[in-house]
């Protein structure tokens, strides 16, 4: 099972920073098990802002692909955000996002 996250911006953030975040974002998600049932495997995008403080607000999902794909990926956001706001902050993420998280059962 692996999941392939890329966040995509039009701020200028550093590689070093992105990688950062999606390594952190890659630890606490998990494969629904509604998708793992029905073999299901897509790519799901979540849009997200982020601020000078760390906090990640107006979190939505630009897909429907359902399972509760979204759902996992909006959680493991809300969850970086009540736990990892001091991280985020250093890591100066400051802008909007589009974070495309593939699952793949492989």
């Amino acid at each position: 099972m692996t999941f392939a996250t890329s966040i995509n911006d039009s701020n200028g953030g550093g590689d070093d920073k992105k990688f950062s975040f999606q390594s952190l974002f890659n630890k606490y998600v998990k494969y629904p098990s509604k998708a793992r049932k029905e073999k299901v495997e897509t790519t799901v995008i979540v849009e997200f802002s982020v601020n000078e403080s760390g906090e990640i607000t107006n979190i939505k999902s630009l897909t429907q692909q359902g399972y509760d794909l979204e759902t996992e990926a909006v959680r493991v956001l809300t969850l970086l955000n009540d736990q990892h706001k001091e991280a985020i902050a250093k890591l100066g993420l400051n802008g909007t996002y589009r974070l495309p998280v593939k699952f793949d059962l492989d």
